[in-house]
């Protein structure tokens, strides 16, 4: 289990994170295919939030998915640029994992 992938940005309303939910389980989806999820929290408050994209996990890496059309809904073209820059850096540290072993 790799339990020292910590991942964290916040810009606004919106946060890049590392998934942490079920680590205990090696062969969770979420362990496995889902580990860096765009969050967009519903009020200042941050009190509850909505994933907007994730990472999953193929034979050749990792790829950013979009939940369903949110990543162009959710996104205003001001925030875009700068959400941008940090979804870059996770992919760079994903792919670092990725070639490090194959597996995170």
């Amino acid at each position: 289990m790799n339990t020292h992938l910590n991942f964290s940005w916040e810009f606004g309303l919106y946060k890049i994170r590392t998934v942490h939910e079920q680590w205990n389980d090696p062969d969770s989806p979420v362990y496995k295919n889902c580990p860096i999820e765009l969050v967009k929290y519903n009020d200042k408050k941050k009190t509850s939030c909505y994933t907007v994209a994730h990472f999953e996990r193929d034979d050749e890496g990792y790829y950013l998915q979009s939940v369903s059309s949110r990543l162009f809904e959710c996104i205003s073209a001001d925030e875009i640029s700068e959400i941008w820059v940090q979804l870059q850096a996770a992919q760079t540290m994903l792919d670092a994992y990725y070639k490090a072993d194959g597996d995170y």
